[in-house]
């Protein structure tokens, strides 16, 4: 893969871990509505997005320094978060 195409790659995967920040932030928002009960049910599917996030940030990171295969890696891990995402998505409508 030519470097153009690399910097793309990590440009838009950098896009959706930023992304993912602002829907977090709208969950968060969501969750301080919700009655006690629900609240801490929401905080907590909430932190684990967060922590999903920040490991994606993290394999980013990875990324920027080293070849394929770290990029394999967080490709994989960006998926799974993803898919995460939708679910919780689903959840809080």
């Amino acid at each position: 893969m030519n470097e153009a195409k690399k910097t793309a790659s990590k440009d838009k995967l950098q896009a959706r871990i930023d992304a993912w920040k602002t829907t977090i932030d709208s969950y968060r928002a969501r969750a301080r509505e919700a009655d006690a009960d629900a609240r801490i049910k929401l905080e907590t599917e909430i932190d684990q997005l967060e922590a999903q996030r920040t490991e994606a940030a993290r394999k980013l990171a990875s990324l920027k320094e080293s070849g394929a295969g770290a990029r394999d890696d967080a490709s994989k891990a960006l998926d799974s978060i993803v898919l995460i995402n939708s679910l919780f998505s689903l959840m809080i409508c």
